[in-house]
C-alpha cells in the first residue's frame, strides 16, 4: 500500500542557549534515518544568551528544498515562542511547552501543556533533558517508531559516558510514554510508515565547502571569525588533524588573505573565509593575488549590509561588490552554490580553476545556505580530479610570468628547482622584477587578462528544471531550493514555468547566454537584493530583457508558497482557446 503523502513543519523556539539547535538536529537526524525528505531554517540573534531564536525542520514523503509559510508543530521553550509564532498557527496547529514556565494562549492552534518536570523528574537538574522529554513527545504524535531514535542518541552521546545515554534515553521514553497514553493526541499526524531510506549525510552549506576543500588538497586554512562564514572554519579545524591541514586563526581579515597568499606561493593549497564586513579588509590582498598571480579561493558568506547591518540573517547583495572588488583589472571567478552539493562540488572546482589560471576564485554563499541542512547523498570522493595546472621545476633560466598566448604562465615553487621564483606587487618583467616601462605593462596587463577568454569558453552550463519555454524563473546560489519548490508547486497547479539556475556568475560570455535564455518568451528574476544584482548583469552581458524581478531584502530567506504566489503574478497570460484558433487561422 502506498504511503500517504505528508507535510509539517516543526518550529523549536526559545531563547539562545537552551539547546534548540541541538533538538533540531537530532530530529533532522531522525527523520534522515527513517527516509524522510527535509529542509531546515535556523534563525538567530546577534548574542549568546536571551533574544528569540528558532529552528525549523520540514519533512515529507516527497524531496522538498525549502522551507514553507505557517507551523504544524510548535516546541515552545519560552513564553516569547508561544506570543511570536501564534500568528503562524493553524486551528490543526499544536503548541507543546512546559505548563510551569509557560501560558497556553488561547486562539493559537491546539495547546498542549505537559509537566515536563513531573514527566521526567531529572529535567530540572539539566535542560537538555527537557528536550529529549519533547523529542519523544514529537516522535508520539507523528507515529513515529522510537528504536531508531534511542540508536542515535546513544550515538549522539556516547562519548559522555553511560549514564548520559541512560538518562536521555530514560527523558525519551518518558516523553514517549506520556503522548502514547493520550488517546487524544497519540498518533495525532498519523505520518506514514517509514521510507525506503537512502545512504544520506546530514551536513550544512558551510559543512560541505570544508568538505569540499579537504578533498581538493587544501593544506592551509586561515580566517578571522565572521559570521555565518565561522562554521567553515571550526569544520577546517576539525578535519585538521585528518586531512593534514594547517588551520590558523588571523587577527583580522587582512592577515587572513596575505596568509593565504603566502602559502599559495610557496605551493600549498590555501583558502579563506569571512562575510562582506570582513571582505571589504581583504580587497587590497585580493589585488595583489590579481598582480602576483597568485591561486586562492575565498569563501564570502554573504549578510545584510551595509557595514556590520544584519549579523546573523541572509541576504544575495555582494555581487556586484565581489566581481568589481580591487583596484585595477584582473580576472578572477565567482562561484555561488545553490545546496549541499553544489557546496562540495564547486569548492574543488574553485581550487582547480584557481590553481590552473592563476587567479582568486571567491565562493558566494549566505547564511541560509551556510545553516541549511537537508538530504545529501555522500559525496563521491573517489571522483574528485585535482588539477594544479602549468606546474614546472624552477630551472636556472626559469621566469615567473613569461608572456603565454593565454595568459597563463608556467608556474613554480620557491625552492623546488636550482632557479629562483621572484613575485613582486608592482608591474614587473616576465622574471618578476619591478619595472616602469610602460611597453612592457601594456604586454603584462594583456597577458593577465587574455585568461578571461579562456575562463569564458569555460563558463559553467546552468542547470534547468522544466521543459516549457513560456515562462522561465532565474534564481542564483541559495534561492535555488525555494525556486525549485516554488516551480514545482506551479507546475502541479498546471502553469507552464520552468527554472534556470546559475552556479557561475563571472566571468559570463554573451552569445552563450543568449543562446540558452533565447527560448524562452518571458524572464522571471529571483534573488535576495534590492537592486536585482544579477538581472542587471545578464542584461548587460546580453541585451535580453529580464520581464520581471522578485526580490527580498529583510533578511529571511524565500519560502516555497509565498514565492510560488508571487512568480504566479508575473507569469505570461495563456490565450483563450478563441484566440489561439483564431491565431492559427490567420497564420
Amino acid at each position: 500500500m502506498k504511503s500517504k503523502t505528508f507535510d509539517y513543519v516543526i518550529t523549536i523556539g526559545g531563547e539562545a542557549g537552551q539547546g534548540m539547535q541541538t533538538l533540531g538536529v537530532l530530529l533532522a537526524k531522525v527523520f534522515l534515518k527513517l527516509g524522510y525528505f527535509m529542509s531546515t531554517l535556523q534563525s538567530y540573534q546577534s548574542r549568546i544568551r536571551g533574544g528569540h531564536n528558532f529552528f525549523q525542520l520540514r519533512i515529507s514523503s516527497r524531496p522538498i528544498h525549502s522551507l514553507r509559510r505557517g507551523t504544524d508543530l510548535l516546541v515552545a521553550l519560552d513564553q516569547n515562542t508561544i506570543e511570536t509564532h501564534c500568528r503562524n498557527l493553524n486551528r490543526q496547529s499544536v503548541a507543546i511547552f512546559d505548563l510551569a514556565r509557560i501560558k497556553p494562549k488561547p486562539g493559537c492552534g491546539q495547546m498542549l501543556g505537559l509537566e515536563i518536570e513531573r514527566i521526567f523528574p531529572g529535567a530540572k537538574e539539566n535542560e537538555i533533558f527537557a528536550n529529549i522529554v519533547y523529542l519523544g513527545a514529537l516522535m508520539a504524535l507523528l507515529g513515529c517508531p522510537s528504536d531508531p531514535v534511542e540508536k542515535l542518541l546513544a550515538a549522539t552521546f556516547g562519548k559522555k559516558g553511560e549514564d548520559v545515554i541512560v538518562k536521555n534515553r530514560a527523558a525519551f521514553r518518558a516523553g514517549l510514554e506520556y503522548i502514547l497514553g493520550q488517546s487524544a493526541w497519540k498518533n495525532r499526524y498519523q505520518a506514514p510508515a517509514p521510507l525506503n531510506p537512502q545512504s544520506s549525510l546530514l551536513v550544512h552549506g558551510n559543512q560541505a565547502i570544508a568538505l569540499g576543500a579537504a578533498a581538493a588538497g587544501c593544506g592551509f586554512y586561515s580566517a578571522y571569525p565572521m559570521t555565518p562564514s565561522t562554521s567553515v572554519f571550526e569544520t577546517m579545524a576539525g578535519l585538521a588533524a585528518k586531512a593534514n591541514i594547517i588551520v590558523e586563526q588571523a587577527e583580522d581579515e587582512i592577515a587572513a588573505m596575505n596568509m593565504v597568499l603566502g602559502a599559495s606561493y610557496a605551493g600549498t593549497r590555501a583558502m579563506t573565509g569571512t562575510s562582506g564586513g570582513g571582505f571589504a579588509l581583504m580587497v587590497e590582498a585580493l589585488s595583489l593575488a590579481g598582480m602576483l598571480e597568485c591561486p586562492a579561493v575565498i569563501v564570502n558568506a554573504q549578510r545584510p549590509g551595509p557595514a556590520t547591518g544584519l549579523p546573523t540573517r541572509t541576504e544575495q547583495a555582494d555581487l556586484g561588490f565581489v566581481i568589481h572588488a580591487g583596484h585595477g583589472e584582473f580576472p578572477r571567478v565567482v562561484l555561488a552554490p545553490g545546496n549541499q552539493e553544489e557546496c562540495f562540488w564547486l569548492t574543488v572546482h574553485a581550487f582547480n580553476l584557481a590553481d590552473r589560471y592563476q587567479i582568486p576564485v571567491i565562493i558566494l554563499t549566505d547564511q541560509y545556505l551556510a545553516d541549511l541542512y537537508g538530504n545529501v547523498k555522500p559525496f563521491q570522493t573517489e571522483k574528485v580530479k585535482i588539477e594544479r595546472g602549468l606546474v614546472v621545476e624552477a630551472g636556472e633560466s626559469y621566469v615567473r610570468y613569461r608572456l603565454t598566448p593565454d595568459g597563463v604562465s608556467p608556474r613554480a615553487f620557491p625552492g623546488k628547482g636550482p632557479g629562483v621564483v621572484i613575485a613582486d606587487s608592482d608591474e614587473h618583467t616576465e622574471d618578476g622584477h619591478l619595472t616602469e616601462d610602460l611597453n612592457v605593462r601594456i604586454k603584462m596587463n594583456a597577458k593577465r587578462l587574455a585568461k578571461l577568454k579562456s575562463l569564458q569558453r569555460e563558463l559553467l552550463r546552468p542547470t534547468v528544471q522544466g521543459i516549457h519555454k513560456d515562462n522561465l524563473v532565474l534564481c542564483w546560489g541559495s534561492s535555488l531550493g525555494p525556486c525549485q519548490d516554488a516551480v514545482n508547486q506551479l507546475a502541479d497547479e498546471g502553469s507552464k514555468v520552468s527554472l534556470m539556475h546559475f552556479s557561475q556568475l563571472w566571468p559570463l560570455e554573451g552569445s552563450k547566454l543568449r543562446s540558452w535564455l533565447a527560448p524562452y518568451r518571458r524572464l522571471i528574476c529571483v534573488e535576495g537584493n534590492a537592486g536585482g544584482q544579477f538581472a542587471r548583469i545578464l542584461r548587460a552581458e546580453t541585451e535580453i530583457t529580464i520581464h520581471a524581478k522578485i526580490l527580498r531584502t529583510d533578511g529571511k530567506p524565500f519560502l516555497q508558497d509565498e514565492l510560488a504566489a508571487q512568480i504566479k503574478k508575473h507569469l505570461r497570460p495563456v490565450a483563450s482557446g478563441r484566440k489561439k484558433r483564431m491565431i492559427r487561422r490567420k497564420k
